[in-house]
Formats: C-alpha cells, structure tokens, sequence
C-alpha cells in the first residue's frame, strides 16, 4: 500500500497543540450589553435625580420658606406691599417642584421616538449607544462624569447634556458589573455650572435688599 505524504495520526498527536490566538477587542466577559425604550418616566426620573437639578428644588424650597415667612409677617405690618411681593416671590419658588417633569416631557417630546429604542454596550474602550437613528461612541477618558439615581445611570457627554441609561436595560447578574466599570472609569458626576444656585441667590438677596430697604427707609 502506498504511504500517503503527511504526519501520521501518531506524529500528529505527538506534536504540541497550539492555543489559538484570541482577536483583540472581542473578549466578551469584558463587555457588558443592554438594551431598553426609553419612556417619559424615565426622563422625569433621570431629571428629577440630576444632581444641578436636585439642588435647585433644594434651594427653592428654602428661598421659598423664607420669602414667604418674611412676606406673611410684613403683610401684618404696614407694610403691606413688600409682604406681598415676598410672598409672591416664595410662591414663584415653590412652584420650581414642577420644573423637573415641565424639563423632562419637553426633552421626551423633542427625541424621535427612533431614537429612543437604544442599546448599550460598555467594553474597556468606552461606551456605545446604537439607536435606530444614531450610532454613538464615547471614550472613557472623553466622558465627564456619571451619577447613579435610584433606577438609570446618568453619563454625562458635556456639560449640559447627559445619556440616560436605565439600570432595567441590563440584566440583574450584570449590574455590578456595571456599576463597577461606571466608578472605576468615571467615578463622581462632574463639576456642573452653578446657574440656578446662582440666580436664586440673587432672588433671595433682592428679596433681603427689599425688605431692609423698606424697614430703614425713612417715612
């Protein structure tokens, strides 16, 4: 019988295997998927919990607890029309409690309903966001910051704007994976403009200026 050229199954399996080479980039335990519609509760929720935000409410319930103490009192006083204005002013602040859902339904109305079906991939490299309309990659390092809220992780890509990611779109097992992989690359949220707290101080201190100017002004 003619010998065939080739290793024989004995100088085959003699030979030491070889692992394969894995392909850079395509380590699947190091990546982490996701997917969900986002709904107009979701956007209430994330900006309601947004950490600029959270501070204004903060900053308008006291303005408005002191507006309107000091404008009921000078109600009883002759003076009159500064306790009117004061209280005006406190309701004004109160009403700040519905800026977060008057926020959020205008932004949920202004996203295409396409692009509001997402999915999420986090891999060592970065952060991807595919909807129907957009195909979005972020860097890590060219990522700002993150907060946890109750039920969404908010990343935020600049300054004044922020992806919501609702923790539903992972799986349970994977969500400390997740939450993980959000500190050690992002850690805190970013270091955001003070405008609101800005601006309500200077409420407070026109309302403070008003009140003293009507006290020691001379009759």
């Amino acid at each position: 019988m003619k010998r065939l050229d080739g290793p024989t199954l004995r100088e085959a399996s003699a030979r030491p295997s070889v692992p394969e080479r894995s392909l850079p980039g395509l380590n699947l335990d190091e990546c982490s998927f996701g997917s969900c519609q986002l709904g107009l509760g979701d956007f209430v929720h994330a900006v309601s919990h947004e950490p600029r935000t959270r501070q204004l409410i903060r900053s308008a319930t006291y303005a408005g607890a002191l507006s309107s103490t000091l404008g009921i009192w000078q109600m009883t006083t002759p003076s009159y029309r500064t306790g009117l204005v004061l209280f005006g002013v406190g309701i004004l602040c109160f009403a700040a409690h519905s800026a977060p859902e008057q926020i959020a339904t205008r932004w949920f109305a202004k996203t295409p309903r396409a692009a509001r079906s997402l999915r999420y991939t986090l891999n060592p490299e970065g952060l991807i966001s595919v909807s129907e309309v957009s195909h979005q990659v972020y860097p890590w390092h060219a990522l700002l910051g993150y907060h946890q809220a109750p039920e969404a992780f908010l990343v935020w890509v600049s300054s004044q704007l922020f992806l919501i990611i609702p923790k539903r779109a992972f799986q349970a097992a994977d969500l400390p994976k997740v939450i993980e992989r959000f500190e050690r690359e992002l850690g805190a949220p970013p270091r955001l403009p003070r405008f609101w707290s800005w601006l309500l101080l200077a409420v407070a201190s026109a309302c403070l200026g008003l009140w003293l100017w009507n006290r020691l002004a001379p009759r």
